[in-house]
């Protein structure tokens, strides 16, 4: 699953792009997987996940200062298997 996220200007702190995780659409809300911070103005990162049924994810970003679940800078394209 990739996430991302793209802003209109270069961003000076430090973002992670993150994988964020919940066990219902209710919450509550933790990060799953967490990229590499950089200070730019868009970024992307790739992580294998194995979830459960019925398990929640969405595309978000964080730093040192705060978290955000979603955004309207952030995306993801996934692809989901099932056995």
């Amino acid at each position: 699953m990739s996430v991302a996220y793209k802003f209109p200007a270069t961003v000076y702190s430090p973002l992670g792009c993150d994988l964020w995780w919940a066990p219902s659409p209710a919450g509550p809300w933790s990060i799953l997987q967490s990229g590499y911070p950089l200070a730019a103005s868009a970024a992307a990162e790739t992580f294998v996940v194995y979830l459960a049924a019925g398990s929640v994810v969405c595309p978000g970003y964080s730093s040192p200062v705060s978290s955000t679940v979603t955004g309207p800078n952030t995306y993801f394209d996934g692809a989901f298997i099932s056995y």
